[in-house]
């Protein structure tokens, strides 16, 4: 990673943390940087397994979406339900948080 990145990184870091109490809340910052694509609340609990129940990502991932911490890209009606699709929000989007 290059420094610019680096310090670029730490400062987005340093914005979530005022924000993440919850260790969920971080697990899911984590999954999204990694994977590095949109996905649903369904994606993440198959990524989780079986130690997070849906409910509760649902909450965290709604939660991190009003700080502004992610944002949601898509949404698309699944049998009478909107399953939304959520990515990090860029350094840019964070500045106006």
């Amino acid at each position: 990673m290059s420094r610019g990145a680096s310090r670029s990184r730490d400062r987005w870091w340093g914005h979530l943390s005022a924000h993440l109490l919850h260790p969920l809340q971080v697990e899911i910052v984590e999954a999204l940087e990694w994977i590095d694509r949109p996905v649903s609340c369904s994606d993440l609990g198959h990524i989780f397994g079986a130690e997070q129940q849906l409910t509760h990502i649902a909450y965290h991932v709604r939660r991190l979406a009003r700080l502004q911490v992610l944002q949601c890209v898509n949404e698309d009606r699944v049998r009478g339900v909107v399953k939304s699709s959520y990515r990090l929000s860029t350094e840019g989007e964070l500045k106006g948080a």
